[in-house]
C-alpha cells in the first residue's frame, strides 16, 4: 500500500465507524506502523474527529436531524463500498493484464523450431564459422597454430578459475578417443598473466602459451600427447566444405 491509498482509506475511517472492513483495516494499520507521515496524519484525523464529536454533543439536536444524519451516513457507506469494489476490480484487471503480457512476451521471445536452419548451420563451412566466432568474441582472427578445423569438436566458453573463458576443442586426428586439444583465450582483465609460466606439463596433459599483446590476452593450448601434430592440418589437406 502506498501513501496515496492510505490517505484515501483514512478519509473513510472514523471512530465507531468501520467503512474499510477487516482486510482494509489490517492493510491500513500495517502501512501506518511503517510510515511516520501517514501515522501522524491518522492521529491528526482522530484528534479532529474527537474534537468534532465533543462539539456536536454540546449542541442540542434539532428534531429530524438524527434521521437525516443516518440517511447521509448510509449514502456515504454505499459510495465507499462501490469505490472499494472498483479498486479491487482494477487491481484484478491489472494482474490479469500483466499475466497476459508476460505470456505474450514469452511467446514473442521463443522462435518457432526451424530444422532447415539447424541443418544449414551443421553444414556451414568450419573455416567461416570459426572466423565468425572469433570475430564475435573479439579474438585474433588466426589460430596460434595451423589447427585442422575438420577436427574441431566445439566452440564456446568454459569455467576456469572462476572465469568464463572462450575455448575451442579439437579431437585427435587419429581418433577422438585418443586425445583432445583445447585452445583457451585468457584476457588480461580476467587473469594476471605477468610472470606465468609459458609451458606446463603433467603426466598426460601439456600446456603451451602464446601471447597477443595487441589484444591483451594469452592463448593457452592444453593438449594430450607430446606435441600438437595430431591436431594440425596435414600437408596438402584442405578444410572440408
Amino acid at each position: 500500500m502506498n501513501c496515496h491509498t492510505a490517505a484515501y482509506l483514512l478519509a473513510l475511517r472514523h471512530p465507531g465507524i468501520d467503512d474499510l472492513g477487516p482486510e482494509g483495516t489490517a492493510d491500513l494499520d500495517r502501512h501506518l506502523a511503517g510510515c511516520p507521515g501517514c501515522a501522524a496524519e491518522s492521529r491528526a484525523r482522530l484528534a479532529a474527529d474527537a474534537a468534532l464529536a465533543r462539539a456536536m454533543k454540546a449542541v442540542p439536536v434539532p428534531p429530524g436531524l438524527k434521521a437525516k444524519l443516518h440517511r447521509d451516513l448510509a449514502a456515504r457507506r454505499a459510495v465507499a463500498s462501490r469505490r472499494r469494489f472498483s479498486l479491487r476490480l482494477a487491481a484484478a484487471a491489472s494482474v490479469l493484464l500483466a499475466v497476459g503480457l508476460g505470456f505474450g512476451v514469452a511467446a514473442v521471445r521463443r522462435p518457432p523450431l526451424d530444422l532447415d536452419a539447424w541443418v544449414s548451420a551443421a553444414e556451414q563451412d568450419p573455416d567461416a564459422a570459426t572466423r565468425a566466432w572469433l570475430a564475435e568474441n573479439d579474438l585474433p582472427d588466426a589460430l596460434p597454430e595451423p589447427f585442422d578445423l575438420n577436427l574441431l569438436v566445439s566452440r564456446g566458453t568454459e569455467r576456469v578459475q572462476g572465469r568464463d573463458v572462450p575455448v575451442m576443442v579439437f579431437c585427435d586426428g587419429r581418433g577422438p578417443q585418443l586425445g583432445t586439444a583445447k585452445v583457451y583465450y585468457c584476457r588480461d582483465d580476467q587473469f594476471v598473466t605477468a610472470g606465468a609460466a609459458a609451458d606446463a606439463q603433467a603426466s598426460y596433459f601439456k600446456a603451451v602459451t602464446y601471447r597477443d599483446d595487441r589484444r591483451r590476452l594469452s592463448i593457452v593450448v592444453v593438449h594430450t600427447g607430446t606435441d600438437l601434430k595430431p591436431f594440425l592440418r596435414k600437408p596438402n589437406r584442405t578444410i572440408a566444405a
